[in-house]
């Protein structure tokens, strides 16, 4: 179509060569656009490895070899050590299986003759990160001081009632302490709590 039709047909409005030309490049990155698309689904889609995606009930759990962060890995409640090192490739399995729990380290020393493994309990800044909760009767001083709200007096304040008790049986005998209400209590619930178990 001519310029002089398109004037004719259009009551005399003229469009600029300028926006002609910005109407084709238009229409040609929309033609290409979906080209890029599926080579970018193709080529460059990021799955994220197994076990690195923390879900709402998955636990915690990290592998050391020699004494070196191997990963942490977020896996299904309920499933053994030995079951979750043959998922992870590594050959050593514990000598009495047990069923895992979040927060724990396993860690695996292939440099001796028999690929001794033994578990502990992961750092507690590690914890924290993780929103793992810290048993209030095992944590140390500056293990408190990494909670919110927990400054340097109140640790030693915590560490000190404790001492006197010898253990908490429940949370709620922090307001014992002077200054800690109940809602700074239900602060300190979030990263803190009682091992009944270790009773």
């Amino acid at each position: 179509m001519t310029l002089l039709v398109w004037k004719r047909k259009n009551k005399g409005y003229i469009i600029p060569q300028n926006q002609i030309r910005g109407i084709i490049a238009l229409c040609l990155i929309m033609a290409v656009t979906p080209f890029f698309y599926l080579l970018y689904t193709l080529y460059f889609n990021f799955a994220p490895p197994e076990y690195s995606e923390q879900s709402a009930n998955s636990i915690a759990v990290e592998i050391k070899k020699n004494e070196q962060a191997v990963g942490i890995y977020f896996i299904k409640p309920e499933i053994s050590a030995n079951k979750f090192l043959q998922m992870t490739n590594f050959k050593s399995l514990f000598e009495s299986d047990f069923y895992l729990r979040s927060g724990i380290t396993i860690n695996i020393n292939s440099k001796s003759t028999d690929h001794n493994i033994t578990f502990s309990e992961m750092d507690a800044a590690k914890k924290l990160a993780l929103h793992i909760p810290l048993d209030i009767n095992k944590a140390n001083k500056d293990d408190l001081i990494l909670i919110n709200g927990i400054g340097e007096k109140t640790a030693t304040n915590i560490m000190e009632l404790r001492e006197q008790k010898v253990r908490f049986s429940k949370i709620e005998e922090l307001m014992q302490i002077r200054g800690i209400k109940e809602k700074r209590l239900a602060v300190f619930k979030k990263y803190l709590y009682v091992d009944e178990a270790s009773e």
